[in-house]
């Protein structure tokens, strides 16, 4: 695989990101039932579904042992998609909680 496939491919995921962030700015947000857009879930339904990725997030840690890494390629992949995970899951509760006490 071609670096330049990797870069493209970060472009195209986050002006696609970008797009539908201003899309759904403002609109009201789903807080109860099913939500499949998760631009239009509330903060605490966004801490919710980020709850959910951490069995998936440590299944993808797992997987990288089986895939032909060296052990500091996994460790970097594992370390970055951890700090990631646990970013969003501060971010989005600091958005609830602020969200929840401006009501």
């Amino acid at each position: 695989m071609d670096g330049t496939f990797l870069v493209i491919l970060v472009i195209v995921v986050l002006v696609v990101n970008l797009v539908l962030s201003f899309i759904f700015k403002g609109t009201h947000k789903v807080d109860q039932g099913f939500g499949v857009n998760y631009y239009q879930l509330s903060y605490r339904r966004k801490m919710i579904r980020t709850l959910w990725m951490i069995p998936v997030c440590i299944l993808v840690i797992g997987s990288l042992f089986l895939i032909n890494m060296s052990t500091l390629e996994i460790v970097v992949i594992s370390a970055l998609l951890s700090a990631t995970l646990i970013a969003q899951l501060i971010y989005t509760y600091v958005k609830w909680k602020g969200e929840a006490d401006s009501e």
